[in-house]
């Protein structure tokens, strides 16, 4: 039995270890690639509106990819 609760450590360590490290290379990998593509995505839809017509709506949260419409600030916008 012990040998089982050695292997058992063993590898939930280990998962938590790969874990943590993808995590973060995600976090500094795949976050700024989303985020500068955002950026491309809003300039082309901003060029496919017809001349003279105004985009109205619920404001967009930049800090969260969903849009909310029943948001009225972004806390994101204040700083």
């Amino acid at each position: 039995m012990p040998v089982f609760k050695s292997i058992a450590f063993s590898a939930a360590l280990a998962g938590l270890m790969v874990g943590a490290v993808i995590s973060v290379a995600q976090f500094f990998g795949t976050v700024p690639l989303i985020q500068k593509s955002e950026v491309y995505e809003r300039k082309a839809a901003a060029e496919a509106l017809p001349a003279g017509h105004e985009q109205a709506g619920a404001p967009v949260c930049t800090g969260n990819p969903v849009r909310v419409d029943d948001v009225t600030e972004s806390p994101k916008l204040a700083e």
